[in-house]
């Protein structure tokens, strides 16, 4: 997700301010898992990790009460057969994801695939290894396909992300508010893909 955010400063400049967020909700143990530190070094200067000025405590998030009332609308209009489990469904599935690879990057793997084959096996056509290469290449490179948004999975992905969203845009407002305290934007512009929170 990118904001752009203008600001006007304290002389009059007007200013723009670019944000990157990507929150991640805890999965499994991911939850219960707890950082290790290093005790032994002193690169925090006795200062207890807690207290390290890097470390921006932010409380639990809660959506506003009109933005929930409105979610629970269109969940309730909805014409959406289990809804909840195809939630669940989109939620894993948008964690799994990965990038697409590189043209370039399939083309290397293409042809170290080939090399190794050619030491291994010499096949008596080249159109032999081209068919074993392009049979190994589809075993072993990630599928990636675009989504296609429907009214339907519009609505699953609201359910799915609409609180994820908005926890990310309210960490990234608040560590700027923690080291610019006169940060006060005049305009936003909310440039992603996603359910439009930042504008609550």
């Amino acid at each position: 997700m990118v904001i752009l955010v203008q600001t006007k400063g304290p002389s009059n400049q007007v200013s723009c301010l670019l944000i990157v967020a990507n929150a991640r909700c805890p999965r499994g143990n991911e939850q219960n898992r707890v950082s290790q530190v290093d005790n032994s070094s002193d690169f925090l200067g006795n200062v207890p990790h807690r207290r390290h000025p890097g470390v921006l405590h932010l409380r639990s998030v809660r959506l506003p009460a009109e933005l929930v009332k409105a979610a629970q609308l269109l969940v309730e209009q909805s014409t959406v057969h289990g809804l909840k489990d195809q939630v669940v469904a989109l939620t894993n599935y948008l964690w799994s994801r990965k990038r697409p690879l590189e043209a370039n990057e399939l083309q290397r793997r293409g042809q170290q695939l080939e090399q190794q084959l050619r030491e291994k096996v010499q096949p008596r056509t080249e159109e032999k290894l081209q068919r074993r290469v392009l049979n190994r290449l589809r075993k072993t490179t990630y599928h990636w396909e675009a989504l296609r948004y429907t009214d339907e999975l519009s609505l699953v992905y609201m359910a799915a992300r609409l609180d994820g969203g908005f926890a990310a845009v309210s960490r990234a407002f608040h560590e700027i508010q923690k080291r610019v305290p006169d940060f006060a934007p005049r305009t936003l512009l909310d440039f992603g893909s996603g359910t439009g929170s930042v504008s609550w």
